[in-house]
This record gives C-alpha cells, sequence and structure tokens, in this order.
C-alpha cells in the first residue's frame, strides 16, 4: 500500500518534477486516497458512485486515480453521496488562514447583522466579531 510518506519519497525522486508539480500531485494523491478511504468506510463500490453520480464507472474511475482533473463541484457530489463531511483547512507558515465553517461559528459569540444584501445568485452577510469581521457567501 502506498502511503503519504512512500508517495512523497516516490515524488521526491523524479527530477524533472517542479515543486508546484509536486505539490499538486500531492494535493490529488491525498484527496483521491481519502475518498477511497471514505468509499471503503461506507461501503461504495466504484461502480455503485458512479451509478449515484450519473457517470461512467471509467470516469470515476478516472477521478481516483488522479488521471481527470476533480472540480470542486464533482468533489462535493461525491462528499453528498457518500454521506460524509469534507473540511478544507489552508495555512500559510503553520498558521490556519482559513475561514471557519458556518456550521462551526459559535452565534452567540458573535453579533450578526440583520442587513442582508441580495444581490444577483447570491446572498451575502456579515459576522461581526469584537477584533474582526468574517463575511460569507
Amino acid at each position: 500500500m502506498i502511503t503519504d510518506d512512500n508517495y512523497l519519497e516516490f515524488l521526491n525522486s523524479i527530477p524533472e518534477l517542479t515543486d508546484k508539480q509536486k505539490a499538486s500531485e500531492e494535493l490529488i494523491f491525498n484527496v483521491t486516497e481519502d475518498i477511497l478511504l471514505a468509499m471503503q468506510d461506507t461501503g461504495f463500490t466504484q461502480s455503485q458512485l458512479a451509478n449515484a453520480l450519473g457517470k461512467s464507472k471509467a470516469h470515476v474511475s478516472s477521478l481516483l486515480n488522479g488521471t481527470r482533473n476533480m472540480t470542486l463541484k464533482t468533489l462535493s457530489d461525491i462528499n453528498f453521496v457518500l454521506g460524509t463531511e469534507i473540511k478544507v483547512k489552508i495555512t500559510h507558515e503553520g498558521r490556519d488562514v482559513s475561514m471557519p465553517v458556518l456550521g462551526e461559528i459559535d452565534v452567540n459569540r458573535y453579533e450578526i447583522s440583520t442587513d442582508i444584501v441580495e444581490k444577483p445568485k447570491h446572498l451575502f452577510f456579515t459576522i461581526m466579531m469584537p477584533s474582526e469581521t468574517i463575511c460569507a457567501q
């Protein structure tokens, strides 16, 4: 079985790959492996996932082996079908710079503005905190 460590070792053994390409391959590997683990945990086969997504088994196989680009929409659809939850964490120099997931916000800590501005196809609201503002759409 390939693990993060030996996949990273494999990527580093290819001198032609740039750091950007290695980072891309590592992210693809991690996401597709996590999906495969979620499928195993939920009992889904690739055929069942393909049927639920309305895609061919070959299409799903290409997504999961990293040869086909997976959009965030497709990732969201897979997440929905599997009944799993995706959490994205973006860090910079070891510090989490991600916005909190709306479901994880303790609304009792914040003053929520009643001014809701509706824009075409988007709904914006603002949550005020003592030292920062979170805007969501």
